[in-house]
């Protein structure tokens, strides 16, 4: 009996995951790795492994997009009550729900085949925003209540280990892919995470929980001043292109013939590019008190970098060759450092407008809103700008964007 088309597809896209793990085997063990201190599970090998267990594609991006998607819900919740719960009790559950989570992963592949694993996989992605979610709005709020007098320069710092963890992480978990196989990034992360929240629980002094008796004040009522809702426009914005630009760039990049090795050292263009420059705008932010002309100029980098990798019909004058490119991504990490940080800085100032105090409450609110900002980002963007890229290719795509 002849197979049907949806089996012939599938089995066509098996083969060819598997050719390309075969032809690419050094690629496939740089991007199966850590990066930014989780797991990432969008690589050749993986896919491959996802689609031998009877995932379609439509299914494992929604697994992918799953994890923004709590994110984005979960995010206001947490910054809401983060100060009545306790800021050092969500940071240390959140680690050690991260953690297992992640650890979790590495056992996926030896699960039962179809909607089961698919069911893993979901929840799994689910548990681990969930605690992330945790850990970064409670790491953010004990950094600015700790900083508060300098809140740029406290976002720089975050910015900076953050890039730091996209340089260092893919570097790792390629080492611990080449000697264990799948499953050993995922429990050393875990392992990492764990241990990280144990020193955490010993090291971190308590904080101060907000009164029960206290009026509540709803986080959605920062929207009303322009100098939060905007800044939150800005973050969507550079965060959703950033997640846009790391799932295409490897495709973008193929044009040029690189070797495994060059095309993960394009990918650390940016975040080096953060990690010098991040410094400087938060002394600027911070020293000279401006925000909105940086904010625009952050944009106009930020949009121009697009434009140049695309490379869009508008600047035909300019040469598209492999240093354009990795010029263009270097300013696209510039531009998205400028967006971070102002707009957090903006958010901030924003609370203190509407009377807020400097308090615990007030900056989980913040990071609370900063966080659901970019995961709507990142869920809503690529999947738009992937869709774009695909039907009109990447100079239209890009422009568009």
């Amino acid at each position: 009996m002849a197979e049907s088309t949806e089996s012939l597809e599938k089995r066509s896209l098996l083969e060819a995951a598997s050719e390309y793990s075969r032809n690419n085997e050094a690629n496939v063990k740089k991007q199966s790795c850590l990066k930014n201190g989780n797991v990432l599970m969008e690589n050749s090998n993986t896919i491959y492994v996802a689609l031998n267990k009877g995932m379609s594609l439509t299914i494992i991006g929604l697994v992918f997009c799953d994890f923004e998607l709590v994110l984005f819900l979960a995010s206001p919740i947490i910054g809401h009550y983060i100060s009545r719960i306790g800021v050092k009790f969500v940071f240390i559950s959140g680690i050690f729900v991260a953690g297992s989570s992640t650890a979790l992963f590495g056992i996926l592949e030896k699960g039962p085949d179809g909607i089961v694993f698919a069911l893993m996989s979901f929840v799994c992605r689910s548990v681990e925003a969930l605690g992330f979610s945790c850990v970064t709005i409670a790491a953010m709020t004990i950094v600015f209540n700790d900083f508060h007098e300098h809140i740029g320069r406290a976002v720089a710092i975050l910015q900076i280990s953050l890039s730091l963890g996209y340089i260092v992480g893919p570097v790792i978990g390629g080492c611990l892919y080449d000697l264990g196989g799948f499953g050993v990034p995922f429990y050393f992360m875990g392992c990492c995470t764990w241990f990280n929240g144990l020193l955490v629980y010993k090291l971190l002094p308590g904080s101060k929980k907000t009164p029960e008796d206290r009026p509540a004040r709803s986080i959605f009522h920062l929207l009303k001043s322009s100098m939060v809702s905007i800044p939150m426009l800005s973050v969507i914005t550079g965060t959703g292109g950033m997640i846009m630009f790391d799932s295409l760039y490897a495709t973008h990049l193929s044009q040029f013939n690189l070797s495994a090795t060059l095309v993960g050292l394009f990918y650390m263009t940016d975040s080096l590019t953060s990690v010098i420059t991040a410094p400087l705008w938060g002394y600027i932010s911070d020293a000279k008190d401006i925000q909105a002309p940086l904010l625009i100029l952050g944009h106009f980098i930020f949009g121009f970098a697009f434009l140049m990798n695309g490379p869009s019909p508008l600047l035909a004058f300019i040469p598209f060759n492999l240093w354009t490119n990795g010029l263009s991504y270097a300013l696209m990490g510039l531009g998205f450092s400028i967006l971070t940080i102002l707009g957090l800085k903006c958010m901030v100032k924003g609370a203190y407008e509407l009377d807020y105090e400097k308090s615990t409450e007030t900056y989980g609110f913040v990071s609370g809103l900063y966080h659901a900002a970019a995961s709507l980002g990142g869920f809503c963007i690529p999947l738009a700008g992937d869709a774009i890229v695909d039907r009109y290719g990447f100079p239209i795509g890009f422009t568009a964007f």
